[in-house]
């Protein structure tokens, strides 16, 4: 099930044409996924300290396809793709009031330490357990 959050192009995002930078786009893609969290009750924060884990990003991808400029409002939406070891999202910026898609991407995280091994023992690097991330991060997005 995807997850919208509506923003506005703030004059800081734009350039000297009033044309959102395309560096911004990831910015509201994260903003769409942290108020995710907060829309479930956590927040990056609460994460760490519930499981135990950081979620960095591994990669990220936008593909650009129309300009949004200063004051124009757009929808980012946000799908699950997979979660288990890594959470990838998928992301799509549509302009309003068309709907005219501007932009679309992906965020990729990964848990820590996991970067290119498959766990066998379930131990991490330092001999601590290694902790999956938790379905009921996501349950949501389902």
């Amino acid at each position: 099930m995807p997850f919208t959050r509506t923003f506005r192009v703030r004059w800081v995002d734009t350039d000297v044409a009033g044309v959102m930078h395309f560096t911004n786009y990831l910015r509201y893609f994260e903003a769409c996924e942290e108020e995710f969290y907060r829309s479930v009750s956590m927040t990056f924060n609460d994460i760490q300290r519930k499981y135990g884990i950081t979620l960095p990003r591994v990669a990220t991808h936008c593909s650009y396809k129309t300009a949004c400029r200063f004051d124009d409002t757009f929808d980012v939406i946000m799908q699950l793709r997979e979660a288990s070891e890594t959470i990838t999202w998928d992301f799509q910026a549509s302009r309003q009031p068309e709907r005219r898609l501007a932009a679309e991407g992906y965020m990729h995280r990964r848990k820590p330490g996991m970067e290119g091994r498959e766990s066998t023992d379930g131990t991490g690097q330092n001999g601590s357990r290694e902790r999956t991330v938790s379905p009921t991060i996501v349950v949501n997005m389902r």
